[in-house]
């Protein structure tokens, strides 16, 4: 069986795969992790020498024992019951928190798409830059600071040439309207503007690369589907192809190959990072360098299947189906790149 662990909002991804799952006759079981515990119900119960782990949704009981994979897609904390008063809704939070955390470690000896502990750490964006700057990746000069002083000596350093870029792709909604914060080019007018600003928040600066086109490589198992995305052909995604205008309809999407030896080190950057599932952005210089942004253990990759015409969906959902022992027995071939590479 496998755990799908996610929310309610993640619809595109998440259905596809559970649809193509059922297709092949593949049990599962969803579980919208934020239900819990006000319209889920799991038991863990122990007597002679057993552990027995129950969990019920929508009325429907499942031993989570039978879990052999679970998908760590985009899980929420427990939400308390907003029928509750705020003191209780803390205590509520605090004790789902433990109990759930409690589970993922029950579990842990299933085989994780992406493993618990290592999914969080791969997450923090200081960690995963020392990590490729150690496998070989280059990396642009970026400063993450709350130091005002020292914002200001890194523009410099950049002579002006600046990007600001959030740990968390903060996103606020209203009503209908979701709201997020994109890369963005700053001048040190609006850094000495929002100096006080700085000093409330860690921030995230890199220098701004000039680049031909963005790379975005989805590596599923020690596999590499890379893929261009022209993102400098349209004003208003030269800086992050990410930003929905009138554009991003417009861009184009062309499958291509990864140099061996930049894939070789994309997957020393998996192993280091304990991931077998993860999207990495990078950029292509206008001098034909490949330079390493980010790595999202939980990436966004369903468009891909369509604008660049990667299997992606099948080879992930293979990937759940099959889990550790049963997968493509040349490990380490990597599909996406000039050669194939072997893994130690």
């Amino acid at each position: 069986m496998i755990l799908i662990l996610t929310r309610p909002t993640d619809i595109y991804h998440s259905n596809q795969v559970i649809a193509l799952l059922e297709k092949k006759s593949a049990p599962y079981l969803r579980f919208d992790t934020g239900d819990f515990p006000t319209t889920v119900g799991i038991t863990v119960g122990y007597h002679d020498g057993s552990c027995d782990m129950r969990c019920v949704v929508h009325g429907r009981t499942t031993q989570l024992d039978e879990a052999k994979t679970v998908w760590n897609r985009r899980p929420l904390p427990p939400l308390p019951s907003a029928t509750l008063p705020e003191q209780d809704q803390n205590f509520v939070r605090d004790e789902s928190r433990h109990f759930m955390r409690g589970l993922w470690h029950l579990l842990a000896d299933r085989f994780w798409v992406n493993p618990y502990l290592d999914d969080r750490a791969a997450h923090a964006k200081p960690f995963q830059l020392r990590v490729a700057q150690e496998v070989g990746l280059a990396i642009p000069r970026t400063l993450l600071t709350n130091v005002p002083s020292d914002a200001l000596a890194f523009f410099d350093q950049c002579e002006g040439s600046v990007v600001y870029k959030t740990f968390t792709g903060y996103v606020r909604e209203s009503g209908d309207t979701g709201y997020g914060i994109y890369t963005t080019r700053v001048t040190r007018e609006v850094l000495e503007e929002h100096v006080a600003r700085i000093a409330l928040a860690p921030c995230q600066f890199q220098e701004h690369l000039r680049k031909q086109y963005d790379l975005r490589v989805t590596v599923i198992d020690g596999e590499c589907f890379a893929c261009e995305i022209h993102s400098q052909a349209h004003a208003s995604t030269v800086d992050d192809w990410r930003r929905f205008g009138p554009d991003w309809g417009q861009l184009v999407h062309k499958a291509t190959t990864l140099p061996p030896n930049v894939a070789q080190q994309v997957l020393n950057l998996m192993s280091r990072l304990g991931l077998v599932f993860g999207c990495i952005d990078f950029v292509v210089t206008s001098d034909g360098r490949l330079v390493f942004l980010e790595i999202n253990p939980n990436g966004q990759w369903m468009w891909l299947e369509q604008a660049a015409s990667l299997p992606l969906l099948d080879r992930f959902t293979e990937l759940l189906i099959k889990g550790p022992h049963e997968r493509h027995s040349e490990r380490g071939r990597l599909r996406g790149c000039d050669s194939a590479v072997t893994v130690f």
